[in-house]
């Protein structure tokens, strides 16, 4: 059990990581939505953040989308 809670951890932490370029690609992102995205554990709204992170022309947007 505590091998696949690592490799969930694993898993979540690399689908934050490219969420976070992408933002980087377009701008700077504050440190508050870096903390915010990188405690994120459940790979299923870090799926669908990837998609929004992909799409969004700033950080900006980006928060306010996965705030709503």
């Amino acid at each position: 059990m505590i091998f696949e809670e690592m490799l969930r951890d694993e898993r979540a932490e690399g689908k934050a990581e490219s969420i976070l370029k992408f933002l980087e690609d377009v701008g700077g992102v504050p440190e508050e939505l870096r903390k915010t995205i990188m405690e994120q554990r459940d790979l299923e709204m870090l799926d669908d953040w990837m998609k929004l992170a992909a799409k969004a022309d700033s950080a900006e947007q980006f928060a306010k989308e996965i705030r709503n």
